[in-house]
Formats: C-alpha cells, structure tokens, sequence
C-alpha cells in the first residue's frame, strides 16, 4: 500500500511498537473515515508525547506500547500531521500528534486464543 499524501489527519492510535534499538516505532492507527494505516516515528520527546496523548500503556522493555483492555471510556480523537520519508516510501512518518478534544468508543478489548479444540 503506498503512503498517503502529506498532510494532516484525524485518528486514533492503537498500538506503537519499537524497532531493536528503539531508534524508530511502528505505530498502527485507524483515520476516522475506517481506514487503517501503519506509520512509523523516530523515537524521543515527541515519540513520548504521541504516546501520552494516545493513551498508549507500557507493557515492557522491547514490548509494544498498547491500549488498556479494560478501558471503559472512549479514545482521544487525534490531530496526527504525517510526512512523506525516502527511507519508507510504503508508509508515512507521523510528525507529531495533539488532541482534538473529541472521543470515540472503541472496542480494545483482547480475545484469548482458545486452547481446545473439541468444538471443531
């Protein structure tokens, strides 16, 4: 899938994943018009700020950064301004993210594999 054009979107980030050396994170995130994307930001102060205005928890070291399951209350609608990067031409480089002040609700919540397989 080719990047989208540059510009400024309206989304919300599920999960933020971190390269081996923590240099670069792949973030997945849903436009509010369905569709979903997957992104990349280098890592540092506005890396932290996305994932503090996403509500994004740790889950460890090395671990991707995810919503909580258990949430009740709807996720913060981002302002997510993106970039084309040379190095990635398949996915777009997010800039930096604010929030808009509007929710959406979501379902996050995370479905156990089964472990049986008598019912097949």
């Amino acid at each position: 899938m080719p990047a989208l054009p540059e510009g400024r979107y309206r989304g919300v980030i599920f999960s933020s994943t971190p390269s081996p050396k923590h240099r670069l994170h792949t973030m997945q995130m849903r436009l509010l018009n369905g569709e979903q994307i997957e992104v990349v930001m280098y890592g540092g102060r506005e890396h932290a700020v996305v994932l503090a205005h996403a509500r994004l928890r740790f889950t460890g070291v090395g671990k991707p950064w995810l919503l909580d399951s258990e949430r009740e209350e709807p996720l913060p609608v981002l302002n997510i301004d993106l970039a084309f990067d040379q190095k990635y031409p398949e996915r777009n480089r997010v800039l930096r993210a604010a929030r808009t002040g509007e929710f959406v609700p979501c379902d996050v919540r995370v479905v156990p594999a089964r472990a049986d397989f008598a019912a097949f």
